[in-house]
């Protein structure tokens, strides 16, 4: 019967730049590197998978025949331990995405399990995750987050 945010209000002080979009350059370098780790990151951009949904993305929700994958659960962090969700964020979120063929044919071929995962087939711990991320900004000395790319590829198909 009570509310416990009923109270809570946001500081007034917040930043409110707007989203910068990844540069050209950057834009170009994702595109240009997907081996490895570097595939999640190209898989983003082209797709608009938030990252939670993309790490929970198994091969068993590749459909083939009209190379696309369905989107319906997604991996959360307990702590540092990963855990894959049979949900998405929200009910809109579950959902069909086409793979242009450039994504589709750079897909690792392995028949079942994660598609970003450690060799093993277990899901990234979150600090696992943080640092590969981290190594990967400064390989290529990008700033770049995962959620710029979502909207990226969002803004590029609106323009």
């Amino acid at each position: 019967t009570y509310n416990p945010v009923r109270d809570i209000r946001l500081p007034g002080n917040l930043p409110k730049a707007p989203r910068q979009l990844p540069s050209t350059e950057e834009l170009q370098i994702i595109q240009s590197h997907h081996e490895g780790f570097d595939f999640l990151p190209f898989f983003l951009i082209n797709t608009g998978l938030r990252k939670s949904e993309a790490l929970a993305l198994c091969y068993e929700d590749i459909d083939h025949a009209k190379k696309e994958v369905h989107i319906n659960k997604h991996l959360i962090y307990y702590g540092n331990q990963p855990i894959i969700e049979s949900r998405t964020k929200t009910v809109n979120a579950i959902r069909s995405v086409g793979l242009v063929d450039r994504v589709y044919d750079l897909l690792p071929k392995k028949k079942k399990g994660l598609i970003f995962c450690n060799e093993d087939g277990t899901p990234y711990r979150e600090h696992q995750f943080r640092r590969l991320w981290k190594e990967y900004q400064k390989k290529y000395n990008l700033t770049l987050t995962k959620h710029q790319l979502r909207h990226a590829l969002a803004t590029m198909q609106f323009e």
